[in-house]
């Protein structure tokens, strides 16, 4: 039995008739109703899932690049990466090293492109930061309770994995 349940049977409809005799709308009726236990058990999931995260800063990561924020007061913000893109890599990066403190700048500039030949400032904590303001930017996120900096960065968040 799922979440909905059918109440009557269906009853089937037609609309006129065009030259030829064929029916110009056809369907049938559904008389149906929500099955209450069914949706009082995704009632109290949703809900358990919002209290587990009211309050917090969560990550949500999928492997197939879409990322979700959840900052602290509660305003959801999300893009989408591709897998080959630097900011997708550097993600993987942080999440990967998620107990092990911050993530050197020379370690995030590794999953860089090589800097322009003439650049202004192409030292890798520079080139790290600028990463790291791209992904912000495409996330539309401004704040700076996602990511925390101290000689390298590291995630300061719940972070939540999904295939």
């Amino acid at each position: 039995m799922g979440l909905f349940q059918e109440i009557e049977q269906r009853t089937d409809f037609q609309v006129g008739q065009d030259e030829v005799g064929n029916p110009k709308v056809a369907g049938m009726h559904l008389y149906l109703k929500i099955n209450e236990l069914i949706f009082n058990k995704f009632l109290q999931e949703y809900n358990q899932k919002i209290k587990d995260f009211s309050g917090k800063n969560t990550l949500f990561f999928s492997l197939d690049g879409s990322v979700k924020y959840i900052s602290p007061a509660g305003k959801i913000y999300h893009s989408k990466f591709k897998e080959n893109s630097t900011s997708y890599k550097i993600l993987t990066l942080l999440i990967k090293n998620t107990g092990d403190g911050f993530v050197s700048f020379d370690e995030i500039a590794q999953k860089l492109k090589p800097p322009r030949q003439h650049s202004n400032d192409p030292s890798n904590e520079r080139r790290a930061r600028d990463a790291i303001k791209a992904i912000k930017k495409s996330l539309g996120y401004k704040g700076n309770d996602l990511f925390e900096t101290n000689y390298g960065f590291k995630l300061n968040c719940n972070i939540q994995i999904n295939k």
